[in-house]
């Protein structure tokens, strides 16, 4: 599926914080192939903290000050279950309740009884910090996943009830 035009300026804005917040991101290429190809779906959130999305399916045409974003799983047929696979916000607007919002968004399109899992580097403290405010538990661990450090895989209900 080829995306529209609004969907192709979602997935530039997401693909240029993504470049701009992790050394090794994901590509472009990578970003919008998972949207294509009907396996996620991404939401934005610009410089006052409004939130676009979810594309492919928003016709909303993005702000041109976009700020964050969230990649999330959108598997046709598992409506209860979705994965955050990737969270950015720019430096210069991090702090200031993005990443939060975009969480919010995200748990607001879930059935109540869905489930929200995440996966984190346990070096990440301030990931950990802001995942565990938002409600998510530690479920697992995998062991020296990302070289030194445990991969810790979170979880939360979408209603915000322990998981």
């Amino acid at each position: 599926m080829l995306p529209n035009e609004t969907t192709s300026r979602a997935l530039q804005a997401a693909a240029a914080l993504e470049q701009q917040c992790f050394a090794n991101g994901w590509t472009s290429k990578q970003i919008s192939d998972s949207v294509e190809y009907g396996h996620a779906q991404l939401l934005l959130s610009d410089d006052s903290g409004r939130i676009f999305g979810p594309y492919p399916d928003s016709i909303t045409r993005p702000s041109d000050m976009i700020s964050g974003y969230l990649l999330y799983s959108a598997q046709p047929g598992t409506p209860v279950v979705r994965e955050v696979l990737r969270i950015g916000v720019a430096p210069e607007h991090r702090h200031r309740g993005h990443a939060r919002a975009l969480l919010e968004a995200l748990f607001s399109l879930c059935d109540s009884h869905a489930r929200v899992w995440l996966e984190l580097s346990e070096a990440n403290e301030a990931a950990l910090g802001l995942y565990t405010r938002a409600g998510f538990q530690i479920v697992s661990r995998r062991p020296r996943y990302y070289g030194q450090s445990d991969a810790l895989l979170m979880e939360r209900l979408a209603s915000g009830h322990e998981a």
